[in-house]
């Protein structure tokens, strides 16, 4: 690639300035799937960063921001159970999903994430039992005495 031909992808956008309605279509085509990029990518669209700025601005803003990622897990498990019923190459369909799931299980390893819980248990599947045996014959009669007072519940 030349360098007048780089230069030229990386001349920035026009200044879009804040509209509701373009923040709105923004949010919705996040809700449907596209990445931030890809949203502000069109024709009118304000640079993914101008958007981000935009989204912090209010915290109505940032709520609309954060419900449309909601709305695009939603989406995104919706493509999953269409990907698993209508591809019909099951390494495609299954290197398909395993993206989607990726994608997920990073925007949201609350929900999505790999969880694993341990349980201890003792004999039978019963609550574990801890003994303690001391060995007092070399303490003396008022060491012996002392410990005599302390009380050791169950």
């Amino acid at each position: 690639m030349s360098d007048a031909s780089a230069a030229k992808k990386r001349t920035q956008k026009p200044r879009v300035e804040f509209s509701q309605e373009i923040f709105d279509r923004i949010c919705a085509l996040i809700a449907d799937g596209k990445s931030v990029r890809k949203a502000c990518a069109g024709r009118g669209m304000p640079a993914r960063q101008t958007f981000n700025e935009w989204r912090k601005l209010t915290p109505q803003l940032q709520h609309q921001y954060d419900q449309a990622f909601l709305d695009y897990e939603e989406s995104t498990l919706d493509d999953i159970k269409y990907i698993a019923d209508t591809e019909k190459d099951p390494r495609r369909a299954a290197v398909m999903i395993d993206a989607r799931k990726w994608d997920l299980k990073i925007r949201n390893r609350k929900r999505f994430g790999d969880h694993v819980r341990n349980e201890h248990t003792g004999d039978g599947g019963g609550p574990i039992k801890s003994e303690l045996t001391l060995d007092v014959s070399q303490l003396s009669e008022e060491q012996l005495r002392a410990l005599s007072t302390i009380r050791v519940d169950e």
